[in-house]
């Protein structure tokens, strides 16, 4: 889902997959069995099988409005993939780092939006790149910036993805295990760690962690101290209550609904200025 509304979902209709936009419906590529799906641009779209084998194309661009597909490999145990117009990111769980299947064993991997592998994180970096044994989370911090955490150590890593230029700040142990991230300038939110499975947590690093919310899950970060959440009917229905708290951390919650877009802003709290969070109940 792009900022602009616009939208991709990767729907099954008996035994075969659909790919769908607000204006398109095609058939998607046979033998996928665990897709993920992101918007590049409007009318470009990445879909990725997270699981493969050596050899076996799993990563497909898809430009409906003109009925074009570029395929390429993007490696096997695909933990997400990040993307916009010039960029595809690919992090990997413990299946893909230790499969032996490139570029899964970087951990980390940056393609074009033409799907040609343009780096790996760990053969460019070498001695300074972090351990990566499995991609917990990761999101982007602006257009050519990225953040992750990976384990065993859980660094919250950021990352320029046309210099390389990274930096590790090492994070403090209740935001390890976190299933998702959002940065928001030197401000840092986590969800779902390993001791606060419904927490999402403020930190700047130096400070005291601040619980600004709770969501049961599961959540996707998105940039600015943002998180894209699946939209559930009884999550409408029973709103949002604000609680005050004493620092001002920027968060919100957007409902993926691609069917109804007036439901998407589910919560978008100025909380720097109103100093409030929100608990979905």
């Amino acid at each position: 889902m792009l900022d602009s509304g616009d939208w991709a979902g990767v729907f099954r209709d008996g035994p075969n997959l659909f790919v769908r936009t607000a204006g398109s419906k095609s058939a998607a590529p046979d033998g996928i069995r665990f897709p993920l799906i992101r918007c590049l641009e409007p009318g470009r779209i990445a879909l990725v099988d997270t699981r493969t084998q050596l050899g076996r194309t799993n990563a497909w661009i898809l430009s409906p409005p003109r009925n074009e597909i570029v395929e390429f490999f993007a490696g096997d145990g695909i933990q997400d993939v990040l993307a916009n117009n010039h960029t595809i990111m690919d992090t990997y769980f413990v299946e893909g780092v230790f499969s032996r299947i490139r570029p899964g064993d970087e951990g980390v991997a940056v393609f074009d939006s033409r799907g040609h592998l343009r780096a790996g994180y760990r053969s460019t970096l070498g001695s300074r790149a972090v351990d990566i044994a499995d991609c917990y989370a990761a999101c982007w911090e602006s257009d050519w910036r990225i953040a992750f955490l990976p384990y065993r150590e859980f660094p919250l890593v950021r990352l320029d993805v046309r210099t390389f230029d990274q930096n590790v700040v090492q994070t403090p142990r209740r935001l390890h295990g976190s299933s998702a991230i959002s940065v928001s300038r030197e401000d840092a939110l986590f969800f779902g760690s390993y001791d606060e499975k419904r927490a999402i947590l403020a930190w700047h690093s130096g400070d005291e962690i601040s619980s600004v919310g709770a969501h049961s899950g599961p959540l996707r970060g998105l940039r600015g101290g943002r998180f894209l959440t699946p939209w559930h009917k009884r999550l409408h229905d029973r709103g949002v209550r604000r609680i005050p708290t004493g620092r001002g951390v920027s968060c919100s919650l957007t409902v993926n609904d691609p069917f109804a877009a007036g439901r998407v802003p589910l919560v978008r709290a100025a909380m720097a200025r109103l100093r409030i969070k929100p608990v979905l109940r």
